[in-house]
């Protein structure tokens, strides 16, 4: 039996441990983090395999695109990144303001007799388009101005169909997510694909005029037999219609 002066040794001992316990759980972190270091490197590789591997960032890859009203100016557009090829195209460098908008609907209304209302339909998905491709706005009205006359019914005797005078048996699994190739003849999906055609043909040739000859079916002929021109130069004219220039 213990005497009450052993009782109180063995009563002191469990307030020594209490003060003892921040050095001891200190001591015990150190000595993980030493074992994990010396671990680190004696397997060196092998231990960093087992980490899981940083996330990659995405790069954008599709082309940036500005839009300016510019005096005849073709502005220098990158695609991709990293010496990625250059292509000429006419553009912006400000957003294509509400005035200068109604300015281009009254010209083309007038120029190709289409109510005012159609034409605001098709200029609003014309600068759609030219955002989610990076496609010049201007430059996709340009063209379905020259293919249709700006009528979504248009058909050619070689099945080039709507606005943008797609060739919908060629093309028909562009429009699978609009419904199906009756899709060519609604304004919007007809725009969307054609700008992605168009976008693609840029990237491939390198600049707006090969890109426009591609787009009318010349591209391994010598000439486009003046189409390309064509477009442009209704490009041009649509432009000074925006500053509220044209007649």
């Amino acid at each position: 039996m213990l005497s009450a002066s052993q009782r109180g040794w063995f009563l002191v001992i469990p307030d020594h441990f209490d003060i003892m316990r921040p050095a001891i759980r200190e001591a015990a972190t150190v000595a993980v983090v030493v074992c994990a270091l010396v671990a680190l490197l004696a397997f060196g590789p092998g231990v960093a395999d087992l980490l899981p591997a940083p996330q990659e960032t995405r790069v954008q890859r599709e082309p940036a695109a500005v839009v300016r009203l510019a005096d005849g100016e073709r502005a220098l557009v990158a695609w991709g990144q990293r010496g990625a090829q250059r292509a000429r195209i006419s553009a912006t460098e400000q957003r294509i303001s509400v005035a200068e908008q109604r300015n281009i609907v009254r010209f083309l209304s007038a120029r190709y007799r289409v109510a005012s209302d159609d034409v605001t339909q098709v200029v609003g998905y014309a600068l759609r388009a030219g955002r989610e491709t990076g496609m010049d706005p201007l430059l996709l009205l340009a063209v379905m101005s020259i293919e249709s006359s700006l009528d979504p019914a248009a058909r050619s005797p070689a099945g080039a169909h709507g606005l943008m005078q797609v060739l919908t048996r060629v093309h028909e699994e562009r429009f699978e997510p609009f419904g199906g190739p009756e899709a060519a003849f609604e304004p919007l999906p007809n725009i969307r694909v054609g700008a992605a055609i168009l976008k693609e043909y840029l990237r491939r040739e390198g600049s707006v005029e090969g890109a426009l000859k591609s787009y009318v079916g010349a591209a391994l002929r010598a000439h486009d037999g003046g189409y390309g021109a064509k477009v442009l130069a209704e490009r041009d004219r649509i432009v000074e219609a925006a500053r509220g220039r044209a007649a």
